[in-house]
């Protein structure tokens, strides 16, 4: 069936008078882009593991928060001002051939992420065994280009030896819990320096067509482009992945914590904790459009 007649839209390369609809370009506001600082408790000490995971995945760290102390606090301003931009060029418009109405972002999903956008985000140091970890749990932002402003500040003045992620995909049509994006300069090892022993060692490497996106896939870019050493674990979901509003595979979770607990030798009481974390959160860290 032929659709109706439409003009197409100008090259990007012809200004056109209907480009910028009402609006005098000369006369815009200029996108001013969040300042991000990270302000120490003490010195900046280095730390053996960076360990970052997006608010979605908080039943893996809460129960090490909890037990860890305040290191230091990354702080975003001009954060409002942002969002205000991006609120004034929400549109909707419809869409012919799909017969729907279409909108940059819905009010469930906006409500989504006033609920979770922040503009101080804490750093807490996790004293586990002989290893020094700095945990990271990063909200959810309206802007994605938040997430590698956050990204660059953190490698640039951070100190570091590897840094573990966790991050969601959707993982073989659930035939997969889990999957690994190691660097190749990252050593899997163990406290007996055995590296090929370990939950961490059976899980398959991830491939295309799967992705990552939100902080864990910025993160993971960074960590390729400067070749940093980097482990990425990542859980099956599914749902509203563009709006960092996807729903996780509980059996996946309570993977990640087995084999982090295999990892670092954390405790049983560790599985329980998660185990308990997300039964509070079910039926309530998922959207369906």
């Amino acid at each position: 069936m032929l659709g109706p007649f439409r003009d197409l839209p100008a090259p990007r390369h012809i200004l056109d008078d209907n480009q910028f609809d009402d609006r005098d370009p000369l006369n815009e506001i200029p996108i001013v882009l969040p300042d991000i600082t990270i302000n120490h408790s003490g010195k900046n000490e280095e730390c053996d593991y960076l360990f970052i995971v997006p608010i979605k995945l908080e039943s893996i760290v809460s129960p090490l928060i909890s037990n860890s102390e305040l290191f230091a606090e990354i702080k975003i301003s001009n954060l409002n001002n942002l969002n205000d931009k991006i609120d004034t060029e929400q549109q909707e418009y419809y869409d012919d051939e799909e017969q729907l109405y279409k909108i940059s972002d819905t009010e469930k999903s906006t409500n989504i992420l006033n609920k979770y956008e922040q503009d101080i985000i804490n750093i807490y140091k996790l004293k586990l065994n002989k290893l020094i970890i700095h945990i990271i749990m990063i909200p959810i932002f309206k802007n994605k280009i938040i997430y590698n402003l956050i990204s660059r500040k953190l490698i640039a003045t951070l100190l570091f030896k590897k840094i573990l992620i966790i991050g969601t995909s959707e993982l073989n049509n659930g035939f997969e819990t889990l999957n690994l994006i190691k660097s190749e300069n990252f050593k899997i090892d163990n406290e007996n320096g055995d590296a090929n022993i370990g939950l961490i060692n059976q899980l398959p490497q991830m491939k295309p067509p799967h992705l990552v996106t939100g902080i864990s896939g910025s993160i993971l870019s960074m960590c390729a482009m400067f070749h940093l050493s980097s482990l990425g674990i990542i859980i099956d979901a599914e749902g509203a992945f563009n709006l960092d509003a996807e729903k996780c595979n509980n059996d996946s979770l309570i993977d990640c914590a087995m084999v982090l607990n295999d990892y670092f030798k954390i405790g049983d009481d560790y599985i329980k904790q998660v185990e308990k974390a997300i039964l509070k959160t079910k039926g309530s860290s998922g959207l369906y459009i």
